[in-house]
């Protein structure tokens, strides 16, 4: 059982050919003056402390699961830790409205009473960016409803600053704020004050906003304007931009940085959040246990918290193969390789912990290569002059499953040799049987794909969708045509290795209209098919279920989905492994959540006795935090973990009886006095809109009554006369 993950072994052994790797793009390499550095994720449940003085730059850590980078050199005294159980390569990362918003009755959460927009929650989108500037993603006085970007691939100029300012663990590539992006729209040129860009070829990452958060307020494409609206159109949003070129989104590691990162601004800011990621791979075992889907669910665990992930785009393109071994039997398993394929191939086998299976390859002009034994790395060249290497790993630390690793370049000749190539695995001991094999994702014109009779395509769902804790979303149909209704070809299909349901719903992917980038003059949106774009609508209907109640967890939004999720006679009976539970539906799902009870607690309490005769408060929240006396006799105090933490929240004004201002915080713009005199008030949101929370009632000196908003039952007035009240859960 080895520490190390196949492909760091290969970077190990092959250090020559590091150059080559790092062109293709597929191997999270960097090439310094020290040497080569390689991102790396750990799982680790020893001193952080032992991982920096043996070199490695931590970035997240997300419970037992690390992300990082270090110096190939160095990766011998990492592995020695005895508290290291597993070190994995971080691998690369591939992408994967008008209608679709009726279709899934978000329009009717928008209108209803109350209404729902996503307001006071972020959502987060890991992607090839965002046009910043689309008006689809501003606020009615021009603002930007972007709190922060943060493009891990740029290198900071002049004043730019890494998310290292936010928190030291996030210091590589290039942070924006919301005032450096709200000073950039009001600027001539945008972009010589925020320099992100998106990929204004495809626009990915601006679409995929657009359908989870796009507000639709300009005109376009010969509609008017809020045409193209998303799910979620008031909610805030945290963009990371991860991407390498045309086809590549990042790594795993620095996705389990962009995730971190999201969190801890949202924990910062203290909102609600969900992430939408709308990109994965296929290498990995595909049950929830690679090292970045173990950080995911890691950091899942608090409320206010949820992830969406697309299914992946792989239910029609051959990319998986299963089957079963029998002892002393074996079984050989075909797959295509194109003509001019010079890329980086990979395929990876995954079976039963208890088994063995030794492998040869055998090329189109049918050269068989060597016997490769279990618990061997090996690599060698092809007749033909491609370079073949082989890692047939036992008992991995995370499932104790085994694992072949096949990794196949041109070597010295100019492309690999199209054809049918093979495998053939041999059972020398078996217990179980079955294997499963995945084709990682090349440059699309050059991918290679399983041949029957061992294609198979279901297992597909890429990886982080197989975690235990991230909804993957299928796609279906919504355009018009024989094939409305029906599960898109391309959706990818469940379970996972270990049998658990995946995806866990569908939602609108085909011919999706939303945010263009680079839009101009009345070409503001275009249509885009994918589970990239189904995955967005789930996102945006968790936001409107957060605002419904933001303390749902990841385990109760599932939950509420499915019980909602639409049956019809195209997903038929459910749960299933192409549908999930079925189509979403944001009506239904948002109805179902129960709003935050109005359990009340004391937070002020006037003392009358106060020899000073000043209008000194007792703050009393809970029994377990320390009671006193506020610091000023003419203000309320919310008080934090320690009293000196106070800060003032509302101020009387003695000049003017019943008058109180607003003092929530100094960077707090529009304080004033109210003008009715006899309310205590709160801003509801960072618009700063103004909702009583409690009103003094003149025929009852120093009663109060409770009003949050025309939405909850007012509890009434309070019978001891001299407290305020809010619910706990606020």
């Amino acid at each position: 059982m080895s520490k190390i993950d196949p492909r760091l072994q290969l970077l190990q052994r092959n250090q020559t050919v590091l150059p080559e790797l790092e062109a293709t793009g597929r191997f999270a390499i960097e090439s310094t003056e020290t040497g080569p550095k390689v991102k790396v994720l750990l799982k680790y449940r020893g001193s952080i402390t032992d991982l920096e003085q043996r070199g490695l730059e931590v970035r997240t850590v997300a419970g037992d699961i690390i992300s990082g980078v270090i110096d190939l050199s160095r990766l011998n005294a990492i592995t020695a830790l005895p508290d290291l159980i597993r070190i994995e390569s971080a691998r690369p990362m591939v992408r994967e409205l008008n209608r679709s918003v009726p279709e899934i009755r978000a329009n009717l959460v928008h209108t209803g009473s109350p209404a729902y927009k996503g307001t006071g929650v972020i959502i987060g989108i890991i992607d090839s960016g965002i046009d910043y500037t689309h008006a689809s993603f501003r606020k009615p006085d021009g603002t930007s409803r972007i709190l922060a970007i943060w493009d891990q691939y740029l290198e900071p100029i002049g004043n730019e600053s890494s998310p290292a300012r936010f928190n030291p663990r996030y210091g590589y590539g290039v942070e924006y704020t919301k005032a450096e992006i709200d000073a950039a729209l009001a600027a001539a040129d945008p972009f010589s004050i925020v320099r992100h860009e998106d990929d204004y070829s495809v626009g990915h990452g601006t679409h995929v906003a657009g359908i989870a958060a796009g507000d639709g307020s300009s005109a376009g494409n010969g509609q008017p304007a809020s045409t193209f609206v998303g799910v979620a159109p008031e909610a805030d949003i945290i963009v990371v931009a991860n991407q390498v070129n045309s086809e590549i989104f990042g790594d795993s590691a620095e996705t389990l940085d962009a995730i971190s990162y999201i969190f801890d601004k949202a924990t910062a800011l203290g909102k609600a959040v969900v992430i939408n990621l709308s990109q994965g791979d296929n290498l990995g075992p595909h049950d929830g246990t690679s090292l970045l889907e173990q950080g995911i669910d890691n950091l899942l665990g608090n409320p206010g918290r949820a992830m969406v992930k697309s299914a992946g785009n792989e239910g029609a393109l051959g990319r998986h193969a299963s089957g079963f071994v029998a002892v002393d039997g074996q079984t050989q398993v075909r797959f295509a390789v194109d003509a001019n394929d010079a890329t980086l191939n990979t395929i990876d086998i995954w079976y039963a912990g208890s088994d063995r299976f030794d492998i040869t390859i055998t090329s189109p002009d049918l050269n068989t290569s060597a016997v490769v034994r279990p618990d061997t790395t090996t690599s060698f060249t092809m007749p033909n002059g491609n370079q073949i290497s082989i890692v047939s790993a036992i008992n991995n630390p995370n499932n104790k499953d085994n694992q072949i690793y096949i990794q196949q370049t041109r070597g010295t000749s100019p492309s690999i040799q199209p054809g049918s190539w093979s495998f053939t695995l041999r059972g020398t001991t078996v217990t179980n049987g079955r294997f499963d094999a995945w084709i990682e994702r090349g440059h699309p014109a050059n991918t290679p794909e399983f041949r029957p009779p061992h294609r198979d395509d279901t297992l597909t769902i890429s990886i982080p969708g197989t975690s235990k804790e991230v909804i993957a979303v299928a796609s279906y149909v919504t355009s018009d045509g024989p094939n409305r209704g029906r599960i898109s070809a391309f959706s990818s299909r469940g379970t996972t290795r270990d049998r658990r349901l995946k995806p866990e719903l569908a939602a609108p992917g085909e011919g999706i209209i939303a945010a263009l980038a680079g839009a101009s003059g009345d070409n503001q949106y275009q249509g885009l098919s994918g589970t990239s774009m189904a995955a967005p609508h789930v996102a945006g209907v968790i936001a409107l279920m957060l605002q419904r109640n933001r303390s749902l967890t990841q385990s109760q939004i599932l939950d509420y989905l499915t019980k909602t999720a639409r049956r019809d006679s195209f997903t038929g009976a459910s749960p299933n492994a192409t549908w999930g539970y079925g189509k979403l539906d944001a009506k239904a799902a948002v109805d179902l959540v129960t709003p935050p009870q109005l359990k009340v607690v004391s937070l002020y309490e006037y003392h009358a006795q106060d020899p000073a005769g000043r209008w000194r408060f007792f703050y009393s929240r809970a029994a377990n935090v320390m009671d006193g006396w506020t610091r000023s006799g003419r203000e309320f105090l919310v008080i934090g973990e320690k009293a000196e933490d106070a800060v003032p929240v509302y101020r009387f004004s003695a000049d003017t009886p019943w008058r109180f201002q607003y003092s929530r915080s100094i960077n707090a713009g529009g304080d004033g006095w109210h003008n009715d005199g006899i309310a205590f008030y709160a801003y509801a949101n960072a618009a700063f809109n103004r909702r009583p929370i409690y009103q003094y009632s003149a025929p009852n000196p120093w009663r109060f009554r409770y009003s949050p908003e025309a939405s909850l039952p007012d509890p009434g007035w309070r019978n001891d006369g001299v407290a305020f009240y809010i619910p706990a859960s606020r």
